[in-house]
């Protein structure tokens, strides 16, 4: 027999397990897919490719290619010039940089009066087109201006302008410190330490291949066409007299398409696949303001990392494998 007891305290245990709440029973997991995201390698592998092609001073530069669908093989090259920007005798300098492959991209004005640089024939070629060159394409370009004339003794404005045109047949007379261009930055020349001037594209799709005869039939500025990037110069004005205030670095990435039997075709390769995100990343970079008004190398480098790195952050990692499409 039980005990009154026992079954007193077999009905308050049972009592206690009818009243238990349902909310503290176990739930099932819900499980969701959560899309990958890109890996430190990935990522890092796809910023070299975008600063490769958007920034001209980074070393990933030379030898960088354009993305291409076709089986087209190219030769990467690099052309750099130097030059020292001498005043006048009333303080005046300046330049055109017309990217070119057939003569110098920097052209020096034949006078300068008063803001107007007055230019007429394009000087001999810096370095020569390579033999049976057929076709070439432009992947980068920019240059740097440094100042190198003493501190105490240095005065003036140094004017950079761009100008979005796809041919020079109107800039045999350019103003040097005009606002009527696509982008303008005035600078003291006591703060052009190391300032870097990404060329920008046109709209002339840079990727296609242009003859270099096409772009300079003549060595005159009028006649020179844009092979994808704009003209843009540099004014000095209120300068030291007949002094040598600036040095300029020119660089100039390219791809060269070589004729048919030509000794250095067989030295040439074909460009890699293309990615529509990882192109669209470059072209919004190359685009942005923010990349050409800024005044040191050093942070130009870090901020075009900054936005290359935020922009493929936002993209999961299967986007960036799968993907195939024509740049811009």
């Amino acid at each position: 027999m039980i005990s009154a007891k026992a079954k007193k305290k077999r009905s308050r245990a049972k009592k206690n397990k009818v009243s238990q709440p349902e909310a503290s029973k176990p739930q099932p997991v819900v499980k969701t897919k959560v899309p990958p995201t890109v890996s430190s390698k990935v990522l890092n592998s796809y910023m070299r490719t975008i600063c490769g092609i958007t920034d001209p001073f980074c070393e990933h530069a030379r030898g960088a290619k354009y993305f291409d669908e076709s089986s087209i093989r190219t030769l990467p090259f690099t052309i750099e010039q130097n030059a020292v920007i001498t005043t006048g005798a009333s303080g005046e300098a300046g330049f055109v940089c017309l990217p070119n492959v057939s003569y110098s991209s920097i052209v020096w004005p034949n006078s300068i009066v008063g803001s107007v640089m007055n230019f007429t024939s394009m000087p001999a070629a810096v370095v020569p087109v390579l033999s049976e060159v057929s076709k070439f394409r432009i992947v980068s370009c920019g240059y740097r201006i440094k100042r190198i004339s003493p501190s105490l003794t240095t005065s003036g404005m140094v004017y950079l302008r761009e100008f979005a045109v796809e041919n020079s047949s109107a800039m045999g007379a350019i103003s040097g410190n005009t606002y009527g261009c696509s982008l303008a930055r005035d600078i003291p020349l006591i703060d052009c330490s190391d300032v870097p001037v990404v060329v920008p594209h046109t709209s002339q799709v840079p990727q296609h291949f242009y003859s270099p005869s096409a772009v300079s039939p003549t060595n005159l500025v009028n006649a020179w066409s844009a092979p994808g990037f704009c003209p843009t110069t540099v004014l000095l004005t209120g300068g030291p007299a007949n002094t040598n205030v600036l040095h300029v670095t020119y660089i100039m990435h390219l791809e060269y398409q070589f004729e048919d039997g030509a000794a250095l075709a067989l030295a040439a390769t074909q460009p890699s696949m293309p990615n529509p995100s990882v192109q669209k990343i470059a072209a919004s970079i190359t685009a942005s303001p923010a990349v050409h008004k800024i005044e040191s190398t050093s942070v130009l480098s870090s901020k075009i990392e900054e936005l290359a790195s935020k922009a493929l952050s936002s993209i999961s990692v299967v986007a960036l494998d799968t993907a195939m499409g024509l740049l811009f």
